[in-house]
C-alpha cells in the first residue's frame, strides 16, 4: 500500500507539473498577446486623438497641419490602401502645430523637426497624413500575432474604407470658402476730420485735428463660431491721436475707439468700427506665447497677473474702476471692467484721484522683447498682419507697470511699434505726468460683419490679393 500510494503520487505530481507547465505557457502566451493588444490601442488612440486635432486645425485654417511630402516608397507600399485613392501622396504630419497632443508613438518628428532634410528612410517612428483622402498612417506600424503568425497595420482600418479617417473637407457652416488673411471689399461711409481738445486727450501742446484715411483695403483678422466675422485694415491711418497724463488714461481707449467708428463705420450696415485690442491679438497667441506672456517681469521684478502694494497713491480717477486694482485695501478688484472697456460713456474731466491710505496694483503691461518672436502666434498670416505694417499703431487697451526702483506703477496705453508690443507711459503713482512729449500714434481700425451680411466670391475671387477680393453683397 505504501508503494502504491507513492506511485499514485508521483504519478500526480507529473500530471500536475505538466499541467503547470501547460497553464505557464497559455499565461505568458497571453501576456504576450495583450502587449500586442495594447501596442494596437496606443496606435489607435494616437491617429483617433490626431483626426480630432487635424479637423479641429482644418475647420479653423482650412488646411492641413502638414506640408513636406513622405516618399519612403519602400514604407508606404505596405498601406491597406482604401477606396479613397491614398495612392495620391502622403504629408508628414506637423505635430507642433497640434496644440495640447500627446502621443504614444511619432518620436521621429522630432529628427525631421530638427533635421528637415534628414533621410526619410530612418523615419519610420512618425505619423502621415494621406493628401487625398486625408487618412492617417503610422509608419512603422505595429504587429499583432494572429494564430502564431504576425499581422501588421498601419492604422485604424484594416478593411476598404470601412473606418476611414473622417476629415475630408470639414464642413463647420462657417463663412466656407473664406480664410483668415484674404482681402474684403469693405467700404465706409465719408466722414469730416475729428477735433480731439486738450481737455480730453490730455496732450498738453492743445487740440489735435485727426482726419479720415481715404482708400483702406481690408483683410480679414477672425471668422467666429457664429458666423461673424472680423476685418481689420491692411495698414494702419495717415493720422492719429496724441494722448498724456492722467486724462490720456482715462479717455484714451474710448478715443481712439470713437475715431475708428466715426471715420470706418458703414451706416447702411449698420456695421460699426473700432480699434485693434489686446484681446484680439492674444486670441491667437500659441502656448509658447501665453507662456511668455505669463511668466513676464517687469523691470520692478513683478510677474505678470501678479499684485502688489505700493508706497505712491496717485492714479488715474479710472483705475479705480479697473479689474485688478486696490484702493485702500490688499484685496484687488475682481468685478471691475477690464482695460480694453472705454470706461466711461463719454470723455471725462476727472484726472487723477489719491488712495487715502494705500495703492495696490497688479501687472498687466507685458512685452516680447523688440522683436515678437514669431512662433508666439499659431497664425504666420495674422502675425504678418499685426507685426509686419512698419508703422506705430495704438492698442486699445490700457496697461500697469510696476516700477520697483522708485516703488511707482506707471499707467499707459499698448502700442504697436514694428515687430514689438510696446506701450506709451502717461503718468506716475507717486503724483507727475510720466513725459511731455507725447508723440502721434496711428490707429489700426477693426470692423465686424455680422453673419446675416453676405461674403461671397465673384468671378472666382479666392481673396488672396487685392484684386482677387471676397464681396459684401450689400
Amino acid at each position: 500500500m505504501i508503494k502504491n500510494n507513492r506511485g499514485i503520487t508521483v504519478i500526480s505530481l507529473s500530471i500536475a507539473v505538466i499541467i503547470i507547465l501547460i497553464v505557464t505557457g497559455m499565461l505568458v502566451y497571453s501576456a504576450k498577446d495583450s502587449v500586442y493588444v495594447k501596442n494596437l490601442t496606443s496606435m489607435q488612440n494616437d491617429i483617433s486623438n490626431l483626426r480630432d486635432k487635424i479637423s479641429l486645425y482644418y475647420s479653423q485654417y482650412g488646411a492641413l497641419p502638414a506640408s513636406t511630402p513622405y516618399t519612403n516608397t519602400s514604407m508606404l507600399s505596405r498601406f491597406p490602401l482604401g477606396a479613397n485613392d491614398d495612392l495620391n501622396g502622403f504629408l508628414i504630419i506637423d505635430l507642433k502645430a497640434l496644440d495640447g497632443l500627446t502621443l504614444n508613438y511619432g518620436k521621429d518628428y522630432e529628427k525631421y523637426k530638427d533635421n528637415n532634410s534628414i533621410d526619410q528612410s530612418e523615419l519610420m517612428d512618425i505619423y502621415v497624413i494621406n493628401q487625398k483622402s486625408h487618412n492617417i498612417f503610422y509608419v512603422q506600424g505595429v504587429g499583432v500575432n494572429e494564430n502564431g503568425t504576425t499581422k501588421m497595420y498601419y492604422t485604424d482600418y484594416t478593411e476598404g474604407d470601412k473606418e476611414a479617417v473622417n476629415i475630408v473637407e470639414v464642413e463647420t457652416g462657417v463663412r466656407p470658402g473664406l480664410e483668415i488673411g484674404d482681402y474684403v471689399n469693405y467700404t465706409y461711409d465719408s466722414s469730416s476730420t475729428y477735433n480731439l481738445s486738450q481737455n480730453t486727450s490730455g496732450y498738453t501742446d492743445g487740440d489735435v485735428k485727426i482726419t479720415q484715411t481715404q482708400g483702406m483695403k481690408w483683410r480679414i483678422l477672425n471668422i467666429h463660431e457664429d458666423g461673424t466675422v472680423d476685418l481689420i485694415s491692411e495698414t494702419p491711418t495717415d493720422s492719429g491721436p496724441h494722448f498724456g497724463g492722467y486724462l490720456g488714461y482715462n479717455n484714451g481707449v474710448l478715443v481712439i475707439n470713437r475715431i475708428c467708428n466715426k471715420f470706418y463705420n458703414n451706416s447702411a450696415l449698420g456695421v460699426e468700427a473700432r480699434n485693434i485690442n489686446l484681446e484680439d491679438i492674444e486670441y491667437w497667441l500659441s502656448e509658447e506665447g501665453i507662456e511668455e506672456r505669463d511668466s513676464f517681469i517687469s523691470g520692478g521684478g513683478l510677474q505678470y497677473g501678479k499684485s502688489e502694494k505700493i508706497n505712491g497713491n496717485v492714479y488715474p480717477s479710472l483705475y479705480a474702476k479697473e479689474n485688478g486694482s486696490g484702493i485702500d485695501t490688499d484685496t484687488v478688484k475682481k468685478d471691475g471692467i477690464d482695460t480694453s472697456e472705454n470706461g466711461y460713456d463719454s470723455a471725462t474731466k476727472e484726472g487723477r484721484a489719491e488712495a487715502s491710505q494705500s495703492l495696490t496694483v497688479t501687472q498687466t503691461y507685458y512685452s516680447f522683447g523688440s522683436t515678437t518672436p514669431k512662433e508666439n502666434f499659431e497664425n504666420s498670416v495674422i502675425y504678418d498682419m499685426i507685426f509686419g505694417t512698419g508703422q506705430e499703431y495704438w492698442i486699445a487697451s490700457r496697461y500697469v507697470n510696476r516700477r520697483k526702483q522708485e516703488d511707482t506703477a506707471l499707467f499707459g496705453i499698448y502700442e504697436v511699434v514694428n515687430y514689438a508690443i510696446s506701450g506709451q507711459d502717461f503718468t506716475v503713482s507717486s503724483g507727475f505726468n510720466y513725459m511731455d512729449n507725447y508723440q502721434e500714434v496711428y490707429l489700426r481700425p477693426v470692423v465686424s460683419i455680422r453673419p446675416d451680411i453676405e461674403i461671397t466670391a465673384v468671378e472666382n475671387a479666392d481673396g488672396t490679393s487685392e484684386e482677387n477680393m471676397h464681396k459684401i453683397v450689400e
